[in-house]
């Protein structure tokens, strides 16, 4: 006797209960992206506390603040203390302590110190004895910021005053009237 084998399926099975692996899958997914958020957070407050103790003591919202409605002052720099440097190739940074006295306009002189990182030509713009444009909030003299774009807007027009002037100079230098 010839016996056949025939292969038989196992017994039906349940169709399996994905739903708990759905659900740790969208838990687990949740909790990266929150992490994820969490940690671009962190970067981003520990670099605005680096900031601002390399930027007059402000945070950036603060700096700009007073940029767009802080009363325009001037102050003298009574001494600029470099702290370090840091660098590399040609940039050149230093860490300056400036103290400085502020005056406004219906307002009593007052004395503060500002903290700046500072490029070797910033330096040279707030030297000891200089005169420099300020910011700052009236509520708040503590809050104080130098007016660096005032600043480089003095700068630049001393520069186009310089050269219509040495333009000046060239063009009666080659009047042929003006010659002796």
């Amino acid at each position: 006797m010839l016996l056949s084998f025939r292969p038989h399926a196992p017994p039906a099975a349940p169709p399996p209960d994905d739903a708990g692996l759905v659900a740790g899958s969208m838990i687990f997914a949740v909790g990266l992206f929150l992490f994820a958020v969490l940690v671009v957070f962190v970067i981003a407050f520990l670099v605005a506390r680096y900031e601002k103790n390399i930027t007059g003591g402000l945070y950036f919202w603060q700096r700009s603040a007073l940029a767009r409605n802080g009363r325009q002052g001037s102050a003298v720099v009574l001494d600029a203390l470099e702290i370090s440097w840091s660098g590399s190739g040609r940039l050149i940074l230093r860490l300056m302590d400036l103290a400085l006295e502020v005056q406004a306009p219906g307002m009593a002189p007052w004395r503060t110190s500002l903290r700046y990182k500072l490029t070797f030509s910033d330096q040279m713009l707030v030297a000891t004895g200089k005169n420099v444009p300020v910011r700052f909030d009236p509520a708040s003299p503590s809050r104080i910021m130098i007016d660096w774009g005032l600043i480089h807007q003095r700068e630049k027009a001393g520069e186009q005053h310089q050269h219509a002037a040495q333009e000046a100079r060239h063009a009666a230098m080659l009047d042929p009237t003006k010659r002796p």
